[in-house]
């Protein structure tokens, strides 16, 4: 009984809820999470490096400023406060139609320009909110986040982010 319960409650959020927007463009301050409004920086960090260069140089636990492209996949966003960034050296390519802006560049050199970015909560879960629904924050715009790198084993980098700044374009 409760089983079934909570299957109807979610299906009643999915569909019966939409987006967060209700489909009118970016939500409003009302409709952002207090804790992902807070993530927002206003004003760029400095001292930002690229994701290439980060790579080679972060440590686990190090705190960091990265700069990037969001992108670097067909699906740069998790549907959660994550996406790739790619480093600003990588060049997308002109829309061809195929639906790749990252086609022309050889997998390799994409995945050792690619980098994670994250926000967790203090149990170090991803936030379940929809990064994508931030104003600004969509496939190719340069993005400055400050936060903590994270590595794993295959010498790939996360930066768990503690705040997000979105140029201008």
């Amino acid at each position: 009984m409760i089983r079934m319960l909570l299957l109807t409650l979610s299906l009643i959020l999915l569909t019966g809820c939409g987006s967060p927007t209700g489909g009118q463009g970016a939500p409003t301050n009302a409709e952002i999470p207090e804790q992902v409004q807070k993530l927002m920086l206003p004003e760029e960090p400095r001292d930002a490096r690229g994701v290439c260069e980060l790579r080679k140089s972060s440590r686990d636990g190090d705190e960091v400023v990265l700069i990037g492209r969001i992108g670097g996949s067909k699906k740069s966003f998790t549907g959660r406060a994550a996406f790739t960034v790619v480093d600003l050296g990588i060049t997308p390519c002109d829309d061809d139609g195929c639906g790749n802006p990252w086609c022309s560049v050889p997998d390799k050199q994409l995945k050792e320009s690619m980098a994670l970015v994250r926000f967790a909560d203090v149990e170090g879960k991803t936030l379940a909110f929809d990064i994508s629904q931030m104003p600004g924050v969509k496939e190719l715009a340069t993005v400055v986040v400050r936060g903590k790198a994270s590595r794993d084993s295959q010498g790939n980098l996360t930066v768990v982010a503690s705040g997000l700044h979105v140029r201008k374009e």
